[in-house]
């Protein structure tokens, strides 16, 4: 078609926007011709199989590399996740360990800050996580996920 234009953009998660198609005559344009838009987008790690299939048609292999590379990027999240929470762990470790050093020689006032500030950050993360998953069933259930609406029980 004349003056046809695609416009793709890719993002996270796996939603996929349905075609939008827009249709008008254009004023610099010869009577009669139209120009016809057509916006698709794809929100996840992968595109939607027909694109797969696109990809895999200009480029031999293509379509594995792509899932390839996604598979990849995810198993390296998941390394920097568990990297990152050993890490926390061993941090709030030394500080509840310092604070009871301190409070055992006798500096109650300055073991009471470390010990007490990493059981409380251990504390929030323990309710952000639960509060979250929550958040993660109400969606699934198709119900309100604010976190200030009391559970369905």
């Amino acid at each position: 078609m004349e003056g046809e234009e695609s416009d793709l953009a890719a993002g996270g998660g796996t939603d996929i926007d349905p075609p939008e198609v827009v249709e008008g005559e254009p004023a610099d344009e010869a009577p009669g011709s139209q120009i016809i838009r057509i916006r698709a987008g794809f929100a996840g790690p992968l595109p939607p199989p027909e694109m797969l299939a696109e990809y895999d048609a200009v480029l031999p292999g293509g379509a594995d590399r792509i899932v390839s590379m996604a598979e990849d990027q995810s198993a390296h999240r998941r390394r920097m996740e568990s990297r990152g929470q050993m890490y926390g762990f061993l941090l709030a470790l030394v500080a509840i360990l310092g604070g009871i050093g301190l409070i055992l020689d006798g500096k109650s006032t300055a073991g009471l800050v470390p010990l007490v500030g990493a059981l409380g950050g251990l504390a929030g993360i323990f309710v952000y996580g639960e509060v979250r998953a929550r958040q993660a069933q109400r969606l699934d259930a198709g119900q309100d996920a604010s976190p200030l609406t009391p559970p369905d029980e």
